[in-house]
C-alpha cells in the first residue's frame, strides 16, 4: 500500500503543476486520492494501450518497484494461491470471490485494486471521527454489457458500484439521477454537477467524481478572535482579508534547503492533519516553491517532515 501513497503522491503534485499553469494566481482545491480512485475502476476494465497511459499518467506503473521492508498481503496472498503460469480460469478455481485480487503479482491491475481496497478501507475504519464522502461511481447505459467480474471487483475494491441507466431513452431522468445523488453524497454542496446538454443520447458510461470532507480542530479557533490582516498576494500586492488565529503549542519546521516553514494542524483526535507550507521572505518564493518538481524539493520536504515527526 506504501507504493500507491507514494504514486498518489506523485500524480498529485504532476497535476497540481499542471492546473496551476494557465493561471497562477487562482485558487487550486482537489483531492488526489479521490481522482485516483475514480481512475483506478477504470484501470480495472482498461487493456493494452489505454491501460499503459493510465498507469504512466497515475505512476501505477511503479507499484511492484516500490516494495518495502513489511510483508505486503496483496503480493503474499497472490503468490501462496495462483500458480505462476495459471489462466484465469484456473484462478477463478482457486481464488473464488477474490479473483482480480490473486492474479499474478505480475499483474498491475490486480495489485492496484488490492491496494485501493486496503487503503480505502483504512480510511473507513476511523471516519467515525470526521465526515469524508469519496463520491465515486460509474453510470453505465443499460443497453451496454458489463462484465460480472468487473462489477464485482469495482463493489469489493473501491467500494462503489456501477449503476444502470437510461441515456438513450431517457437522458435527461439519468442526468437528474446522477446530480442528485452528487448532491446527497456532498451534503448539498454541489447541486448540479452535470449541467443540461452536457449528457445526452449517445452516452456510454458516465465517471462521477466528487469529494467531501469536513472535521473539527483539535484546538479550535474562536470566532471572536478573527481579525482583518494584511495579505501578502505579490511581493507588490497586498489586500486585507479576514484571518483566523490562535495560541497554543503546534509542530513545527523549517527546512532551510527549499526556504518553507511547515506547520501541521491536527483535526479531531489526531488522526488527520493539515499541513500548511508558507515560503519564507517574498512572497514570490510561493510561485518557486510550486514549481519545485517532485524528485527534488517535494520529495525532500516530505522526506523531511516525516523524518521529524518519527
Amino acid at each position: 500500500m506504501d507504493s500507491l501513497i507514494a504514486a498518489n503522491t506523485k500524480f498529485c503534485f504532476d497535476l497540481f503543476q499542471k492546473i496551476s499553469t494557465d493561471d497562477c494566481r487562482k485558487n487550486i482545491f482537489f483531492c488526489p486520492l479521490s481522482l485516483s480512485a475514480a481512475l483506478g475502476m477504470v484501470r480495472l476494465g482498461a487493456r493494452s494501450g489505454s491501460a499503459r497511459q493510465i498507469d504512466q499518467v497515475l505512476h501505477f506503473n511503479e507499484l511492484s518497484q516500490n516494495k518495502g521492508n513489511e510483508p505486503d498481503p496483496c503480493l503474499k496472498k497472490a503468490e501462496q494461491e495462483v500458480p505462476a503460469d495459471s489462466n484465469l480460469e484456473g484462478q477463478k478455481e482457486v481464488a473464488g470471490p477474490l479473483t482480480l485480487q490473486t492474479e499474478s503479482s505480475k499483474d498491475e491491475s490486480g495489485l492496484l485494486s488490492c491496494y485501493f481496497g486496503q487503503l480505502l478501507s483504512k480510511l473507513a475504519r476511523i471516519k467515525v471521527d470526521y465526515t469524508l464522502s469519496v463520491a465515486n461511481r460509474l453510470y453505465a447505459e443499460r443497453e451496454f454489457p458489463i462484465c460480472p467480474e468487473y462489477l464485482d471487483g469495482v463493489i469489493q475494491f473501491y467500494h462503489t458500484t456501477v449503476e444502470s441507466v437510461d441515456f438513450q431513452k431517457d437522458t435527461e431522468k439519468s442526468r437528474q439521477e446522477i446530480n442528485f445523488w452528487v448532491e446527497s453524497q456532498s451534503q448539498g454542496k454541489i447541486k448540479e454537477l452535470f449541467s443540461k446538454d452536457s449528457i445526452n443520447n449517445e452516452t456510454v458510461l458516465v465517471l462521477v467524481n466528487a469529494v467531501y470532507f469536513k472535521a473539527k480542530w483539535e484546538k479550535y479557533f474562536d470566532c471572536e478572535n478573527t481579525d482583518d490582516a494584511v495579505f501578502s498576494l505579490s511581493e507588490s500586492e497586498k489586500q486585507n482579508v479576514k484571518m483566523m488565529n490562535q495560541n497554543g503549542l503546534f509542530r513545527i519546521g523549517f527546512v532551510d534547503e527549499l526556504k518553507v516553514q511547515i506547520l501541521e494542524l491536527p483535526y479531531t483526535k489526531g488522526k488527520l492533519d493539515m499541513v500548511v507550507l508558507l515560503p519564507s521572505g517574498s512572497a514570490d518564493n510561493l510561485k518557486a516553491l510550486e514549481e519545485d518538481h517532485f524528485d527534488t524539493g517535494w520529495k525532500k520536504l516530505t522526506e523531511e517532515w516525516t523524518r521529524r515527526r518519527v
